[in-house]
Protein backbone atom coordinates (compact mmCIF):
# COMPACT_ATOMS: atom_id res chain seq x y z
CA UNK A 1 0.00 0.00 0.00
CA UNK A 2 1.02 3.69 -1.04
CA UNK A 3 2.09 6.12 2.06
CA UNK A 4 -0.61 9.16 1.82
CA UNK A 5 1.62 12.51 1.09
CA UNK A 6 0.72 15.35 3.14
CA UNK A 7 -1.26 17.97 1.26
CA UNK A 8 1.02 20.67 -0.24
CA UNK A 9 0.72 24.08 2.04
CA UNK A 10 0.28 27.60 0.02
CA UNK A 11 1.15 30.31 1.35
CA UNK A 12 -1.94 32.97 0.25
CA UNK A 13 -1.33 36.72 -0.59
CA UNK A 14 -3.35 39.24 0.57
CA UNK A 15 -5.25 39.68 -2.89
CA UNK A 16 -5.43 35.93 -3.24
CA UNK A 17 -7.10 35.45 0.40
CA UNK A 18 -9.51 37.91 -0.81
CA UNK A 19 -10.43 36.53 -4.21
CA UNK A 20 -10.98 33.66 -2.47
CA UNK A 21 -13.19 34.97 -0.35
CA UNK A 22 -15.79 35.79 -2.40
CA UNK A 23 -15.74 32.47 -4.55
CA UNK A 24 -19.02 31.29 -3.34
CA UNK A 25 -21.08 34.45 -4.27
CA UNK A 26 -18.70 35.44 -6.99
CA UNK A 27 -17.34 32.62 -8.81
CA UNK A 28 -16.88 34.82 -12.06
CA UNK A 29 -13.94 36.72 -10.19
CA UNK A 30 -11.82 33.36 -10.39
CA UNK A 31 -13.25 31.89 -13.72
CA UNK A 32 -10.35 33.16 -15.46
CA UNK A 33 -8.00 30.95 -13.44
CA UNK A 34 -6.86 27.52 -14.76
CA UNK A 35 -8.81 24.82 -13.52
CA UNK A 36 -5.92 22.66 -12.69
CA UNK A 37 -4.42 25.95 -10.14
CA UNK A 38 -8.21 26.23 -8.46
CA UNK A 39 -7.76 22.22 -7.70
CA UNK A 40 -4.29 23.01 -6.90
CA UNK A 41 -5.47 25.31 -4.57
CA UNK A 42 -8.78 22.83 -3.06
CA UNK A 43 -6.24 20.46 -2.40
CA UNK A 44 -3.46 21.96 -0.77
CA UNK A 45 -3.36 23.70 3.44
CA UNK A 46 -4.11 27.63 2.60
CA UNK A 47 -2.29 29.82 5.27
CA UNK A 48 -1.46 33.71 5.42
CA UNK A 49 1.58 34.88 6.05
CA UNK A 50 1.91 37.76 9.56
CA UNK A 51 2.29 40.72 6.68
CA UNK A 52 -0.95 39.27 4.98
CA UNK A 53 -2.69 39.32 8.08
CA UNK A 54 -1.67 42.50 8.95
CA UNK A 55 -2.94 43.85 5.79
CA UNK A 56 -6.40 42.37 5.87
CA UNK A 57 -6.60 43.61 9.11
CA UNK A 58 -5.65 47.33 7.80
CA UNK A 59 -7.96 47.31 5.17
CA UNK A 60 -11.04 45.95 7.70
CA UNK A 61 -9.81 49.29 9.49
CA UNK A 62 -10.85 51.21 6.22
CA UNK A 63 -13.82 54.13 7.77
CA UNK A 64 -16.71 53.76 5.52
CA UNK A 65 -16.68 49.66 5.59
CA UNK A 66 -20.25 48.20 6.47
CA UNK A 67 -19.94 46.80 9.56
CA UNK A 68 -21.67 43.08 8.19
CA UNK A 69 -19.16 43.03 5.77
CA UNK A 70 -16.02 43.75 8.47
CA UNK A 71 -17.36 40.63 10.89
CA UNK A 72 -17.93 38.25 8.40
CA UNK A 73 -14.48 38.99 6.90
CA UNK A 74 -12.78 38.95 9.90
CA UNK A 75 -14.83 35.44 10.87
CA UNK A 76 -13.40 33.99 7.12
CA UNK A 77 -9.68 35.34 7.32
CA UNK A 78 -9.74 34.03 11.03
CA UNK A 79 -9.92 30.48 9.77
CA UNK A 80 -6.65 30.99 7.87
CA UNK A 81 -3.80 29.87 9.30
CA UNK A 82 -0.98 32.53 9.95
CA UNK A 83 2.40 31.65 9.72
CA UNK A 84 4.55 33.73 12.52
CA UNK A 85 7.36 35.97 12.01
CA UNK A 86 10.70 33.79 12.42
CA UNK A 87 14.13 33.94 12.93
CA UNK A 88 14.57 32.32 9.00
CA UNK A 89 11.87 34.13 7.32
CA UNK A 90 13.96 37.32 8.16
CA UNK A 91 16.75 35.92 7.08
CA UNK A 92 14.84 34.92 4.01
CA UNK A 93 13.36 38.32 3.15
CA UNK A 94 17.12 40.18 4.17
CA UNK A 95 17.97 37.64 1.39
CA UNK A 96 15.32 38.22 -0.95
CA UNK A 97 15.82 42.14 0.04
CA UNK A 98 19.30 41.68 -1.00
CA UNK A 99 18.64 39.74 -4.37
CA UNK A 100 16.22 42.00 -6.01
CA UNK A 101 18.26 45.20 -5.31
CA UNK A 102 21.35 43.22 -6.80
CA UNK A 103 18.68 42.94 -9.70
CA UNK A 104 18.13 46.62 -9.78
CA UNK A 105 14.50 45.34 -8.91
CA UNK A 106 12.12 46.47 -5.85
CA UNK A 107 8.77 45.48 -4.94
CA UNK A 108 7.06 46.51 -1.35
CA UNK A 109 8.26 45.25 1.59
CA UNK A 110 5.00 43.19 2.60
CA UNK A 111 5.37 41.27 -0.46
CA UNK A 112 9.01 40.73 0.47
CA UNK A 113 7.61 39.08 3.70
CA UNK A 114 5.10 37.26 2.02
CA UNK A 115 7.55 35.76 -0.47
CA UNK A 116 10.28 35.13 2.68
CA UNK A 117 7.50 33.43 4.87
CA UNK A 118 6.78 31.05 2.12
CA UNK A 119 10.50 30.32 1.01
CA UNK A 120 11.96 30.05 4.54
CA UNK A 121 9.92 26.99 4.82
CA UNK A 122 9.80 25.70 1.04
CA UNK A 123 6.23 26.73 0.02
CA UNK A 124 4.45 28.11 -2.58
CA UNK A 125 3.52 31.89 -2.57
CA UNK A 126 0.01 31.84 -4.16
CA UNK A 127 -0.51 35.92 -6.07
CA UNK A 128 -2.34 37.72 -8.48
CA UNK A 129 0.31 40.27 -7.35
CA UNK A 130 2.62 41.08 -10.87
CA UNK A 131 5.32 42.19 -8.63
CA UNK A 132 5.82 39.01 -6.67
CA UNK A 133 6.81 37.53 -9.41
CA UNK A 134 9.90 39.41 -9.93
CA UNK A 135 11.16 37.03 -7.19
CA UNK A 136 10.09 33.68 -9.28
CA UNK A 137 13.61 33.22 -9.35
CA UNK A 138 14.02 32.62 -5.85
CA UNK A 139 10.48 31.52 -4.32
CA UNK A 140 8.48 29.03 -5.70
CA UNK A 141 5.35 31.57 -7.17
CA UNK A 142 2.05 30.67 -9.04
CA UNK A 143 0.84 33.84 -10.49
CA UNK A 144 -2.75 33.95 -11.16
CA UNK A 145 -3.37 37.51 -12.30
CA UNK A 146 -6.66 39.32 -10.91
CA UNK A 147 -8.68 40.63 -13.75
CA UNK A 148 -9.58 44.17 -13.37
CA UNK A 149 -13.37 43.84 -12.24
CA UNK A 150 -12.33 41.08 -10.53
CA UNK A 151 -10.85 42.59 -7.26
CA UNK A 152 -13.45 42.90 -4.07
CA UNK A 153 -14.91 45.98 -3.67
CA UNK A 154 -14.56 47.40 -0.27
CA UNK A 155 -17.87 46.99 1.07
CA UNK A 156 -20.60 44.23 1.43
Amino acid sequence: MEAATAPEVLVLDTGVASLLGTRRRRPERLAHWPSDDLKRIDGAIKVISFATRAEIDAGLLEPGLDSTFVRRERERTAALPVLPLDQPTMDEWARLDAHLKRKGKTIGDNDIWIAATAGSRGHTVVTCDGDLTRLADEVDVLYLPAKSDSLPPPGP
